[in-house]
């Protein structure tokens, strides 16, 4: 089951009332908390562009590594940056900056293509977080340590 409601207290008890189901967090604002209360992950369009950080908080809570939470919040710092903007538009803005391909921006109705200076703005948010798609450890490791 993928809840993608965003409620956490309702995300909570489906896991406590559902302890043999898969459930899965529909953002990775929640993944740690999930993980800890029995689910089995999460299921996010940010973790187009955030995988590396997505997969380190799984493989490092698995682990019980002492920095899961601080990578937690390295990825909530991310995701945060990319909910004051239309979702899709600005992963799509972040994937067409990666690959550099202006295709990658085109949307379908009813969204619309973020103007010029909201990509500016997205792309200076996340520079000073530090984050970088290119996903490798040392820059996800090091988003988490400017959150500790």
């Amino acid at each position: 089951l993928k809840d993608s409601g965003g409620d956490w207290r309702y995300t909570q008890d489906l896991l406590a009332r559902f302890p043999d189901m898969a459930i899965f967090a529909g953002s990775e604002r929640f993944l740690l908390d999930t993980l800890r209360n029995g689910g089995a992950g999460c299921i996010t369009a940010s973790g187009n562009v955030n995988p590396a950080g997505v997969r380190l908080v799984y493989e490092h809570w698995r682990r019980g590594g002492e920095d899961v939470d601080a990578l937690q919040g390295g990825i909530t710092s991310v995701r945060d940056v990319l909910e004051q903007f239309t979702m899709i538009p600005a992963l799509k803005t972040l994937c067409a900056g990666l690959y550099d391909d202006e295709a990658w921006k085109t949307v379908r109705p009813p969204l619309a293509p973020l103007a010029q200076p909201q990509q500016a703005a997205l792309k200076q948010r996340l520079d000073g977080l530090g984050f970088s798609m290119a996903g490798n450890e040392e820059s996800v490791l090091g988003l988490a340590r400017t959150r500790v």
